[in-house]
Order: C-alpha cells, then structure tokens, then sequence
C-alpha cells in the first residue's frame, strides 16, 4: 500500500505483505517441497510496544492454522519501537498439499487489530510422484526398525 490507503489504526500502518520463494522472489506459485516465505511490512508511528503480526492459512474455505509472532517476540524481549519494520514468517517445505490456500495477515496490539481479507492467494503444485491426500501433507520422520530417516 502506498501511504494514503494503508490500513492504519492508532499510529499503526501496515504497509506491505506479500509471499516469496527461497530466492526472495514475491511470487503465489510454490512446489509442495518449498518453503514459504510471508513478509509483513509495517509502521509504528505513535508509542505502542507491544505488536504482534501473523497469518491465518485457508485451503478450500477450511482455515488450516494461525501463525503469529507473540511466543517469539516474547522469548527474545523484542519490543517495537517508532519506525518501520518487518517480519517474516517461513512455512515449512512439505506442509502445505497441493492446491490453492488463502492467506489473511493481521497485525495486533492490546486494544485493537487490523486484519487484511484473504490477501495472498498462494497456487501449490504437487511435486511428489502419487496423490497425497488431506488438507495438510507433513512430511514427517520415522523411525524403522532402529533406522532413523530424516
């Protein structure tokens, strides 16, 4: 968004969010065997500290999960101050089916969020040999007979 039509409240403004490869090339279209990269842009005009951004995933209207950015803000004592800043969070290669999935981004403080409509529209292409089937496809390790495969 430029500045006159960012959606702001209270001396937040989001600026940007947007999807990106490996290579930080924005792009919608991934290999299940990709990770993904989510970059959320925004501006603390006034003193607020405690911010929060994430994403929420939809595949076929079903919402498959909420990521956000309070545990690790928490963790590491990061607190934001007036500026601009920038987030990222990577969905992991093997996660997302094929298909396409939504993406919503939201950014919160205490008292309010501003929360964008389905976003990004991301278009997942099967690169793994047979259907896999459910709204999720993690790609887990075993463990076999002693043998451990990671």
């Amino acid at each position: 968004w430029d500045d006159s039509n960012a959606p702001s409240k209270n001396g937040l403004k989001l600026k940007s969010v947007r999807a990106m490869d490996g290579s930080g090339r924005v792009t919608s279209n991934f290999k299940t065997s990709d990770p993904i990269f989510l970059e959320t842009q925004f501006e603390v005009m006034e003193g607020h500290h405690l911010i929060n951004t994430g994403y929420h995933v939809y595949r076929r209207g079903t919402w498959l999960f909420s990521a956000g950015d309070s545990l690790y803000l928490q963790e590491k004592g990061i607190k934001y101050q007036k500026g601009l800043h920038k987030t990222m969070c990577i969905i992991p290669a093997n996660l997302l089916n094929h298909g396409e999935h939504a993406i919503e981004a939201f950014i919160s403080c205490a008292t309010f969020t501003i929360k964008t409509q389905e976003i990004i529209v991301l278009k997942i292409f099967n690169d793994y040999p047979i259907e896999w089937f459910g709204e999720i496809r993690p790609k887990v390790d075993w463990v076999i007979d002693g043998h451990s495969e990671r």
